[in-house]
């Protein structure tokens, strides 16, 4: 199995960070600090309470 990598891109002043087994899945900040914070707290949903919370992208 491939390693897990975070993939964190800035377009026009926003930042956003997916995982690259989940790049339709991106969350997005004014700083690539708040866009990663965000993905982690997903992460962390996943974790404790087994949903996955809507991305960015698809609450839009």
């Amino acid at each position: 199995m491939a390693e897990r990598q975070i993939i964190v891109r800035c377009a026009e002043g926003k930042w956003s960070a997916a995982y690259s087994d989940r790049p339709e899945e991106r969350f997005y900040g004014t700083s690539m600090d708040e866009a990663l914070d965000r993905l982690k707290r997903s992460a962390d949903d996943v974790e404790n309470t087994g949903n996955r919370p809507e991305s960015d992208d698809k609450t839009r």
